[in-house]
């Protein structure tokens, strides 16, 4: 008895410490479980703390790994903590490797709370390209079909899971089997034309459809080729190294079914401006027939666009050059007749993206640089010659002339028209070298710098405009010198203009006032402007001392300023100045005002719309007034030369006027007047509507009809022809 109970007593504190251990475990099981889920449980493995520290600081720093790591679903849950138990058991056991294998699915991205609506949002900025998920997501780009992970996969400090740049150019450059760009290459899939720079507006660009290679030439570098003994770091299976050129089964499995970086097997494409443009130049320019003549001179070429070459001449490169524009931009390629193909420079490549006044920019150049550089060149190597004879080749004068010499020499190779502003420095140093060494040498001798290389004060504007405007043109109403504010008084292009892209509508307008000048003016202690009621004063003031005007104006500025009329006006300019005055009004109210005309005709002007059915009597009274605008010949236009009634009006006028006058009733107008609400017709018919009504004969006439001879109906009418067809005597 004692023996049972003793047995049943084990049995119930066995059964008692084993249902405490199971629920120890399940608590700790839980408890481990839950803490296996948090980020930092990850950094029990050393190796995983790179990854754990990118991931802190980065914008998913407060999602859990497994969140993005195990897709939803108990049974992907499961399976990671499967793998997950395998990982432990390897790094236990010290077979793991430092950068463990891992695929986060989609599903992941997408799930409730996170991404799951990105697909719908359209369009988001990235890095200044418009970017659309949908597309990539939902259709094949090239052979396959993408995922999140492959774009964005790239893991790094502060950038866990961001998009690697490298991955969009791969699949947008990479050519096809054929060696050919895809349409992925087109530049306005992801650069939106017209892109507005600063320094050049691509509108004009766009509407005539100049593809964007045209310039850019140098944007990829690289091919995104597969090197086939990449295989074989992952693979040795000959059945599957047989797949190397099966595209779309390679796709398939390394980038939909599994994510694979695509740095592992392509090599790398880059997308940005050669930053070696000034050798990529040259050897260009080297390839093909080009190469088999001109060997050294692409060089200095390509020298001279990035701003360099000159000896002791600091310069910067072209702008175009910063641009990535090449030079099959200018040197345009052109087809002959016989199938041959040659390029040529030329205004062809200035016109097509700057438009057809650009193209005298391109003869400007060439005439500041071309002929001034070949006589500087000249000039320099018989000065050279000349110091040769009597310095020492060692001395401090020859080492400047050589200088000097070098740099001419290479301005000429170089062809200046393609660093315009590097140019203008480079001619200018060698100037200065040349003349430094004679001085040095006391030789009387000089080198003279050429006149096209006069200063235009802002640097970005001697691109085009390599001098001042000559001469002077009218600013607010005064003659303005380029010469005198740019080369005196040191101003600069922007004090006065517009800083904007040269094909703009308003480029280079004024954005001063002429407040502006005023004060600049007083600042500055010159000549103030004139005052505001100038125009009115000036006028004696030039006639008694034209030399105080010609201080500042030249002596045809006056001729300038009124329309080319001579002031002050010549005597025969009383009996002249009336056509003048018709077609050039608006240039005498700059001085005169419109009452001036009425004071001095002593009738109003310009005349009044009814002025021709009264200008007869002022005319006969006055006839020294009218000859002051008109000829006598003014008058034979409407009225014959016997007297003053229009030549029409002869002695069949009353039977043939009224069709006439039915016709063109404003022609009789021009001189018969109307009176109240009547017409012209039966104004002059003395109240008598004409055309006469129906009733008139009838009954109506006799009211205003009369045998008196002045009566109105004997205007038209006689008694023998009309009143006698009824009346008696």
């Amino acid at each position: 008895m004692r023996l049972g109970a003793r047995v049943n007593r084990y049995i119930s504190l066995t059964f008692k410490f084993g249902a405490t251990l199971l629920v120890l475990a399940i608590v700790l099981g839980a408890v481990g479980m839950e803490f296996s889920t948090t980020p930092k449980f990850c950094t029990s493995c050393h190796y995983m703390q790179p990854f754990y520290d990118s991931w802190h600081q980065s914008p998913h720093k407060d999602v859990r790994c497994v969140d993005c790591h195990y897709a939803p679903g108990i049974r992907n849950e499961l399976t990671k903590k499967f793998e997950a138990l395998v990982q432990v058991s390897k790094y236990v056991t010290r077979q793991y490797g430092t950068r463990p294998v891992t695929q986060i699915e989609d599903a992941s991205c997408l799930r409730s709370g996170c991404h799951e609506v990105r697909l719908l949002r359209g369009k988001v900025s990235f890095k200044g390209v418009q970017f659309d998920h949908l597309p990539h997501m939902t259709r094949f780009r090239r052979v396959t079909r993408l995922r999140c992970t492959s774009c964005h996969a790239h893991v790094m400090e502060g950038q866990h899971m961001s998009v690697s740049e490298s991955t969009c150019f791969l699949c947008h450059f990479k050519q096809d089997a054929t060696g050919s760009t895809t349409d992925l290459a087109e530049c306005t899939r992801c650069h939106k034309q017209p892109l507005q720079t600063t320094k050049f507006d691509h509108t004009f660009v766009e509407q005539r459809n100049v593809s964007c290679l045209e310039c850019h030439a140098s944007v990829v570098q690289g091919q995104g080729e597969v090197p086939r003994e990449r295989c074989v770091i992952c693979h040795s299976e000959p059945e599957r190294l047989k797949k190397y050129s099966d595209v779309a089964f390679m796709h398939e499995n390394h980038v939909t079914q599994r994510k694979i970086e695509c740095q592992q097997c392509h090599n790398t494409i880059q997308h940005t401006f050669n930053t070696n443009q000034e050798q990529s130049f040259i050897a260009h320019a080297k390839d093909g027939e080009c190469g088999t003549c001109h060997d050294s001179k692409h060089d200095v070429v390509a020298m001279l666009y990035s701003g360099n070459g000159g000896i002791d001449v600091k310069g910067t490169p072209d702008p175009m050059y910063k641009a990535g524009v090449s030079c099959q931009a200018c040197h345009r390629t052109y087809h002959k007749s016989d199938g041959v193909t040659f390029s040529a420079p030329g205004a062809a490549g200035c016109m097509m993206c700057h438009g057809e006044d650009y193209g005298a920019r391109l003869t400007q150049w060439h005439a500041e640089f071309d002929g001034p550089v070949a006589n500087t060149y000249t000039s320099i190597s018989r000065a050279r010659s000349a110091l040769a004879r009597q310095a020492k080749p060692d001395s401090e004068a020859m080492r400047l002339m050589n200088k000097a010499f070098r740099n001419i020499q290479f301005l000429k190779n170089a062809d200046s028209v393609h660093n315009p502003n590097y140019a203008r420095q480079i001619l200018a140093t060698a100037v200065t070298q040349a003349n430094q060494a004679l001085k040095a040498s006391r030789l009387a001798q000089q080198v003279s710098l050429p006149p096209a290389t006069a200063n235009v004060a802002t640097p970005e504007c001697a691109r085009c405009h390599f001098q001042p405007p000559a001469g002077t043109k009218t600013i607010f109403g005064t003659a303005f010198s380029h010469t005198r504010h740019v080369g005196g008084a040191g101003l600069q292009c922007m004090t006065c203009h517009r800083d904007n892209p040269p094909e703009s509508a308003d480029h280079g307008k004024l954005k001063l006032t002429q407040s502006d000048c005023r004060e600049c003016h007083a600042t500055r202690r010159i000549a103030k402007p004139h005052p505001t009621d100038w125009k009115q004063k000036h006028g004696q003031q030039a006639l008694h001392n034209s030399q105080t005007c010609q201080t500042c104006h030249p002596t045809n500025q006056c001729a300038t300023c009124h329309g080319g009329i001579q002031m002050p006006h010549a005597a025969s300019w009383r009996t002249q100045h009336g056509p003048k005055s018709k077609q050039m009004m608006g240039t005498c109210l700059r001085c005169h005002q419109q009452t001036d005309c009425t004071t001095c005709h002593q009738t109003k002007r310009p005349h009044a719309n009814d002025w021709i059915p009264q200008h007869g009597q002022q005319a006969m009274t006055s006839p020294a007034k009218c000859a002051t605008c008109h000829q006598q010949t003014d008058c034979a236009v409407c009225h014959n030369s016997g007297g003053v009634k229009p030549a029409m009006h002869d002695q069949q006028w009353p039977k043939t006027h009224p069709k006439i006058g039915k016709q063109n009733q404003q022609l009789c107008e021009m001189c018969h007047a109307k009176k109240g609400k009547q017409d012209v017709c039966t104004t002059c018919h003395g109240g008598i509507q004409v055309p006469h009504t129906d009733d008139f004969i009838g009954g109506g006439h006799s009211k205003v009809a009369s045998f008196d001879a002045a009566a109105p109906c004997f205007k038209c009418h006689t008694k023998k022809d009309t009143c006698s067809e009824c009346h008696d005597g």
